[in-house]
């Protein structure tokens, strides 16, 4: 199993998570940008928490909020300000990236990470217990409620640094959060052999869509028993998998059946009647011979071989033709009929077993009726000879 394995290929990565949207913003200064791409600093926090978690890194955009109504919030009551914005959007979690450019050509920054359904409900429940004081102890709950981290200086333009540096914030600051929300590592991943083209990939019935030959990743799996199926046409490969939290399950799908060929299926049929047809005859031959009237040959003319004896069963006998030892006396339609038992029964079991057995399914038997043909011809040629 482990070489099939390393033999495919992994080309194809799929997911099959419903991500919870968590939005991010850089905050910083009127009028000054960090020293990297904000697409950049946005790919690489995307990459570090997707990678990690059961979130999804939405831009201010996507989420349906205007970037300049978190401009505006008051640094007072900041964190209740984002909270009541964000609100108005889809996304559960706030991550605000506050970026200070310094002197020195390197940038600030400090995460802010904003739980907007729990923070809201604490701004609602201070909102409205009528305290005078409610916006100040509304926002300072929400800042011992929200995940705050340290300072870091780096030079944001070193894609390394960043990269380390939002791994580092998703492992060590955001973790517990994240843990105590059970959006840490939650999933599990189903890598799937594929044996050929042309299978759909079905995860729970959820058709995922068309996937290529080779190994197929599947990843936001939920832990539990999961029913993958891949369906070629008509075929299902269907199995069942048990999923677990950070683990891999493997599936291999079973190859769809081979279609056989028209004219195997022919040739099959054709020849077990053909075969079916000897054995008849070879029955119509054993019955004859006891009769003292069917047995016929054809000789030259002047032979002095025996007919009556040495004879042949024919088929369209002419009773008055026999015993004779002149070929134009015999009924011209006669057939020997043990001859022609043993030319149809090699012929059709020929034909029948090598359209089974030989050759591609899917490819005409063209050697089956190659042989089948010779061998009954030479059955029917030796049956001729050993009746004289």
């Amino acid at each position: 199993m482990n070489a099939l394995w390393a033999a495919l290929v992994a080309a194809h990565v799929v997911s099959v998570a419903d991500r919870v949207p968590a939005a991010m913003y850089l905050v910083s200064p009127p009028d000054v940008t960090s020293k990297a791409p904000s697409a950049a600093v946005y790919a690489a926090a995307a990459d570090a928490l997707v990678e990690r978690t059961g979130l999804e890194v939405w831009s201010m955009e996507r989420a349906g909020v205007a970037p300049d109504a978190i401009d505006r919030c008051p640094v007072e009551s900041r964190l209740s300000c984002w909270t009541k914005t964000m609100r108005a959007g889809p996304v559960r979690y706030f991550w605000a990236l506050a970026v200070q450019p310094l002197p020195d050509g390197r940038d600030r920054l400090i995460t802010f990470f904003v739980d907007v359904k729990a923070s809201h409900e604490i701004y609602r429940r201070w909102l409205d217990g009528g305290d005078p004081s409610w916006r100040d102890k509304a926002e300072a709950e929400i800042f011992s409620s929200s995940v705050v981290g340290a300072p870091q200086t780096l030079d944001t333009s070193d894609a390394a640094a960043l990269e380390a540096y939002f791994v580092a914030t998703v492992e060590q600051t955001l973790r517990a959060k994240l843990e105590a929300d059970g959006q840490w590592r939650p999933y599990g991943t189903v890598e799937v052999a594929v044996p050929s083209e042309g299978f759909d990939l079905v995860v729970d019935e959820a058709i995922v869509g068309p996937v290529p030959r080779g190994q197929v990743t599947v990843t936001g799996v939920l832990p539990g028993s999961h029913r993958i199926e891949g369906r070629a046409g008509a075929f299902v490969s269907a199995h069942e998998v048990d999923v677990e939290r950070g683990s891999t399950a493997q599936v291999v799908f079973l190859p769809p059946p081979i279609a056989q060929h028209p004219l195997r299926t022919a040739t099959l049929v054709g020849g077990g009647i053909v075969a079916a047809t000897g054995v008849a005859f070879g029955v119509w031959s054993l019955v004859r011979a006891n009769d003292d009237v069917d047995f016929s040959c054809v000789s030259r003319s002047g032979s002095s071989t025996d007919c009556a004896v040495r004879g042949g069963l024919t088929l369209g006998y002419d009773a008055g033709a026999a015993p004779t030892t002149i070929a134009a006396d015999v009924n011209p339609s006669g057939v020997v009929t043990g001859a022609l038992a043993g030319g149809l029964l090699t012929a059709g079991l020929t034909w029948a077993l090598g359209a089974l057995w030989w050759g591609e399914r899917d490819a005409p038997p063209w050697w089956a009726l190659l042989v089948g043909g010779a061998a009954g011809v030479t059955a029917f040629g030796a049956g001729h000879i050993l009746a004289q």
